[in-house]
């Protein structure tokens, strides 16, 4: 095996251990795990950290605040100047403000 396939495969144990791969994906890392001992001792290992992790922080499945993933994807599109428009105090300190507000 190439050490670029077996790398894919090291990346793909996160998801895996969580759940998040589709099934062709999950069961092509299925057979490989089974015939590469060092990927399985790593799969070994992240589990235990994901087991461990689940149990000290319960509260991890809450669901995120309304409005979080827009307020994300918007700092994410726009950068600073998404916060600055949305900033009436930034809207008071432009020039001609007032013309603006009706």
């Amino acid at each position: 095996m190439k050490p670029e396939d077996h790398r894919h495969y090291g990346e793909l144990l996160g998801a895996y251990i969580l759940g998040q791969l589709e099934d062709p994906e999950a069961n092509e890392l299925e057979r490989h795990l089974e015939e590469c001992a060092g990927c399985k001792g790593e799969e070994t290992v992240l589990r235990e950290a994901a087991d461990l992790l689940t149990a000290a922080l319960p509260d991890l499945t809450m669901s995120p605040p309304p409005g979080l993933k827009d307020r994300v994807l918007a700092a994410a599109f726009y950068g600073r100047r998404a916060r600055k428009r949305r900033d009436p105090a930034c809207i008071r300190r432009r020039p001609g403000w007032r013309r603006h507000t009706g």
